[in-house]
């Protein structure tokens, strides 16, 4: 039977846990250094499931209807879509942050329903858990999620640092 100290709870509530703040505040850093955490302490490695890399393959993976299903739903023609969602500035631009949230929506949850967060460790997008369907998804499969809070400083530096790089 595990305890609160062993390994494996570890792993099993890591699998289970969604980290969420602002986009840039560090969650796949976090993410992915609890992922290390753990191997360094058991000896395991701990897969983790990136959103954002899955959204792409949803979007190249001709032979997955999600994409060109949720394209003609709302009326965008499929290859269009399929050229602005590479870039999401580009998709929301045209066709709106709200119908680029929910399409990021609709492929996480058929990642849920498929299993595919199955014994990984979660690493949503920046805005992917505001969704109230993503969210509402993720608690009936039994996930917690951890809210990084930023400090004003470490805002501020970032939009500074994002400014600076685009001057150099």
């Amino acid at each position: 039977m595990a305890t609160m100290d062993s390994p494996d709870l570890f792993a099993e509530k890591l699998c289970k846990t969604v980290v969420i703040g602002l986009p840039g505040i560090g969650k796949t850093t976090l993410t992915n250094y609890l992922a290390d955490q753990y191997a360094e302490t058991s000896g395991k490695k701990l897969e983790t499931v990136s959103t954002d890399q899955e959204m792409r393959k949803y979007i190249a993976d001709k032979d997955n209807p999600l994409t060109d299903e949720f394209l003609a739903s709302r009326n965008i023609p499929v290859k269009e879509g399929r050229d602005l969602l590479k870039t999401p500035t580009a998709f929301m631009e045209s066709y709106t942050e709200e119908t680029f949230r929910d399409f990021e929506s609709a492929v996480i949850i058929d990642m849920l329903s498929k299993g595919a967060f199955n014994g990984k460790v979660p690493d949503l997008g920046g805005k992917a858990f505001l969704h109230p369907k993503t969210a509402e998804a993720f608690k009936n499969e039994g996930y917690k999620s951890i809210y990084i809070k930023p400090e004003k400083e470490s805002i501020l530096l970032s939009h500074i640092m994002k400014d600076f790089n685009r001057w150099m």
